[in-house]
């Protein structure tokens, strides 16, 4: 067995000392990226997380909108209160015929972060059903009622971050016919 002299021994400790400073820089740096990569990610994690609760917010009110609307139509005596609005909006087009413009509805819903903007427009209802064609239940008279028909459109926004959900529900009330009941 050799016995290493002191002089031998000190130069192995300094290339050794080298060479563990180089490998512990560059373990360093490898773990930095690993950290930097991983706190990207997780702020983009959150980023898309804070993006569906602001949809799911978002949806959520419009829906709460609209079911708010919805209650109020079936509550009125048949729509008529609420619905008679839609009716009387409308504009003549070159053609003579009626085109019918949305009625904006007001909510009491009181939201500081959420803006809700409602509407509903009559769509235009086909010429009454001709005689002898049997549209209604048992025990009505043919003809003497139709079906009007609705869109109501909720809107849930928030102006600030430009984010916006649309829900669109279609209703339909029977009334009465009116080229049956109109006063000439």
């Amino acid at each position: 067995m050799k016995h290493l002299s002191s002089f031998s021994k000190r130069k192995i400790v300094k290339s050794q000392s080298g060479s563990a400073l180089a490998i512990s820089l560059v373990l360093l740096t490898a773990i930095t990226i690993i950290s930097i990569t991983s706190l990207q990610r997780s702020g983009l994690q959150t980023k898309i997380i804070a993006n569906i609760q602001h949809q799911e917010q978002l949806f959520n009110a419009a829906q709460s909108d609209q079911e708010f609307w919805l209650t109020a139509f079936n509550d009125s005596v048949s729509g008529d209160n609420l619905l008679a609005r839609p009716l009387r909006s409308f504009q003549i087009n070159q053609d003579g015929e009626k085109e019918y413009l949305p009625a904006e509805l007001e909510s009491d819903a009181a939201n500081a972060n959420i803006d809700l903007d409602s509407n509903v427009i009559h769509i235009s209802t086909p010429n009454p059903a001709p005689a002898g064609h049997i549209a209604l239940s048992s025990g009505e008279e043919v003809g003497q009622r139709i079906n009007y028909r609705f869109n109501l459109n909720s809107r849930a926004s928030v102006p600030i971050r430009n984010k916006f959900n649309n829900q669109q529900t279609g209703l339909s009330f029977p009334g009465l016919n009116p080229s049956l009941h109109a006063l000439n």
